[in-house]
C-alpha cells in the first residue's frame, strides 16, 4: 500500500497519508505518543459539490412546498444531490411510510363541510387527531374540496381527492382519513337548504334540511334551530317508548 509521509515543524508528529481504497481515502494523523491513532474520512469531492448545491435557500424552498423539518429537508436534498423533485418525491415516499405506521391511531378530531344548490347538498367529515390539525387552514380547504366534488359527482367522487388527502398527512403528521361522507337529493318540488356551525374557524356541526312551499330564508332557519337544538329524533313517530315513558316520569 502507498505511503506518504509529510514531516511537521515539529520532530515528535507526523502526518500520514493512506489511501485505503480508490473510493474512500482516510487520514491517519499519529502522534509520536503511543495513543490510538484516529482515524478522519477524507472530503472527497462529490460530498464538496453535494453540500454547496444544498443552500439555506433550497431547503427552505423543500419545507414550504412539503411542509418538511428543516433536517428532513437538508437531508432529502444532501441524498438527491441537490435535486429538488427528487429530493420531494424521496420525503413523500418516506413520509407515506411514516403515514401508515400511525393509521390506527385515534382520530376524533377533524371538521366537517357542507356544500349545495337548492337541489342538492352534500356533507363531509374529514378525521384527525389534533384539534390544532383540525382547524389548520390546508385542512379546512381540503374538507371544502370534498364537499364540493361530492355535490356534483356523488359520494365516490372523494376519492379524486386521494393525492390531496395524502400531502396533508405528510404535512400535519397524523392519522386522516375521510369519515361521513352524505349525498342529499331533494324530491321533486322540494327544495334544500343547510347550516354550518363553525367553531375556531372549522365548521364542527351541519344540518341540512328539505321542504316545499318554504322559502330558503325558513328552510335556513329551521337548519340553524336544529343544528343549536341537537333533537335526537325527526318526528314523534320515531321516538321509542321506553323514551317517552322516562320524559314523562
Amino acid at each position: 500500500m502507498p505511503m506518504l509521509s509529510l514531516r511537521t515543524p515539529s520532530p515528535s508528529r507526523r502526518l500520514l497519508l493512506r489511501m485505503s481504497s480508490p473510493r474512500t481515502p482516510m487520514l491517519l494523523l499519529r502522534m509520536s505518543s503511543p495513543r490510538t491513532p484516529m482515524l478522519l474520512p477524507a472530503l472527497t469531492s462529490r460530498t464538496r459539490r453535494t453540500e454547496m448545491a444544498v443552500s439555506a435557500k433550497d431547503v427552505k424552498a423543500l419545507r414550504d412546498v412539503t411542509g418538511a423539518g428543516m433536517m428532513d429537508a437538508k437531508k432529502a436534498l444532501t441524498s438527491a444531490d441537490g435535486d429538488m423533485e427528487a429530493a420531494r418525491q424521496l420525503l413523500r415516499e418516506q413520509g407515506l411510510a411514516k403515514a401508515d405506521a400511525r393509521s390506527g391511531r385515534d382520530n376524533d378530531q377533524g371538521a366537517i363541510a357542507v356544500a349545495g344548490d337548492g337541489k342538492a347538498a352534500a356533507v363531509v367529515q374529514l378525521k384527525c387527531e389534533t384539534d390544532f390539525s383540525a382547524k389548520n387552514a390546508g385542512f379546512t380547504s381540503l374538507v371544502q374540496a370534498l364537499a364540493d366534488a361530492v355535490l356534483s359527482g356523488g359520494p365516490g367522487a372523494v376519492d379524486t381527492h386521494a393525492a390531496g388527502i395524502e400531502d396533508l398527512k405528510l404535512v400535519l403528521k397524523e392519522n386522516i382519513e375521510v369519515g361521513v361522507v352524505d349525498h342529499i337529493q331533494a324530491a321533486d318540488g322540494n327544495v334544500l337548504d343547510s347550516y354550518l356551525h363553525r367553531q375556531d374557524g372549522r365548521g364542527v356541526n351541519a344540518v341540512v334540511v328539505e321542504g316545499s312551499g318554504v322559502g330558503a330564508e325558513a328552510l335556513h332557519q329551521v337548519a340553524l334551530h336544529v343544528a343549536f337544538a341537537k333533537p335526537q329524533f325527526l318526528s314523534a313517530s320515531e321516538i321509542p317508548a321506553a323514551e317517552i315513558e322516562r320524559e314523562r316520569a
